[in-house]
């Protein structure tokens, strides 16, 4: 009995520390290969615990390696763009500008009425008060309402209403978004008179995007910024 609670005690320790270097969000923010960490590390510090004859150093090896691999891969991912699209994914548009996109809807196998769920969930009752719905790569969807439908704000009472849609992206860490540029017709000769027009090199820009009113978000790389 005393070996148990010593074994769960220590472990208990370990994987609140290593949850703690691992930089875990909640449980409802987790990426795929945070929950399939997460799930790993549960099932082997169960084992020395449900099994007495297992030694400690068999749970503590592994967990060891999980947390490095963990490290590693978060860190090659935000140097990496494919690599973070391949462990993360992408964000899907569901429905875009206000047309319901039922080919997504199809790939990501959510029908029509989860969708019309979630969006109630959000306080919207009528789909057709959407703008924008996309599916975020941690599972969770974002729901843009038109601008006729958006909550009023001061900035805007009393003043024409101009339909702004989000923010895309055009440019991360000066990574060209070849899926954003396509589903806005435009081509890598359009980021380079941008980055132009701002003085700046591509390989120096932060982030560029493009709202659907055409305003433009420039944010170059400070100086001394990695």
């Amino acid at each position: 009995m005393i070996a148990i609670f010593v074994r769960t005690f220590i472990l208990y320790i370990l994987l609140t520390l290593i949850f703690r270097m691992m930089g875990k969000r909640q449980v409802g923010e987790l990426e795929m290969s945070d929950l399939v960490s997460t799930l790993l590390l549960s099932e082997i510090a169960a084992l020395p615990i449900d099994s007495p004859d297992i030694p400690l150093l068999y749970a503590i090896i592994p967990i060891g390696v999980i947390m490095c691999l963990e490290v590693i891969i978060t860190y090659a991912k935000t140097k990496c763009n494919w690599l973070k699209k391949c462990f993360e994914g992408e964000p899907v548009l569901l429905i875009c500008r206000g047309e319901i996109r039922t080919g997504a809807l199809e790939s990501m196998r959510i029908t029509l009425d989860e969708l019309l769920s979630e969006c109630r969930q959000l306080g919207i009752s009528d789909i057709c008060q959407v703008n924008y719905a996309i599916l975020e790569p941690n599972g969770k969807l974002s729901v843009f309402p038109k601008t006729e439908y958006a909550p009023l704000t001061p900035s805007v009472l009393h003043k024409k209403v101009e339909e702004s849609g989000i923010l895309h992206t055009l440019v991360i860490d000066g990574a060209v978004q070849s899926q954003n540029l396509s589903l806005l017709k435009m081509t890598e000769k359009d980021i380079k008179r941008i980055c132009q027009s701002h003085h700046t090199p591509l390989s120096q820009v932060l982030l560029i995007g493009i709202d659907d009113g055409g305003h433009i978000t420039f944010i170059p790389r400070k100086e001394g910024q990695k």
